[in-house]
């Protein structure tokens, strides 16, 4: 759950209590998440941030943000991330209004985690 200040809060999902927080290290609201429940990590979208980014937060007690990836390119929305686990890749759509249109499209591998 996000709550406008770039921070993720951590939800017990057996008592709806919050656990923890994490900060993305932007300055506006987080969004458009998607879990890889069998590689433990979330993505987590800062689409209103200049530049917009996607983070990879480990699902460990540690919470550890596992990789910040930049994405200057984007237009508004950075969002709607899916998680497709046979191919155990993450999928965001990525509205580009910043960018060369021409330029193919591009992919970036999910960061290694210690259970991958």
């Amino acid at each position: 759950m996000s709550d406008g200040d770039s921070t993720i809060k951590v939800i017990d999902t057996k008592t709806g209590q919050i656990t923890g927080t994490v900060a993305t290290g932007g300055k506006k609201r987080a969004n458009g998440m998607a879990l890889g429940e069998d590689i433990g990590v979330v993505i987590v979208a800062n689409s209103n941030d200049d530049p917009p980014f996607l983070s990879f937060i480990s699902t460990a007690a540690d919470h550890k943000i596992l990789a910040k990836i930049p994405i200057p390119e984007s237009g508004e929305n950075l969002e709607r991330s899916a998680y497709h686990a046979s191919s155990r890749m993450f999928y965001t759509a990525i509205p580009v209004s910043r960018a060369d249109a021409t330029k193919d499209c591009w992919r970036r591998p999910i960061p290694k985690t210690a259970s991958s």
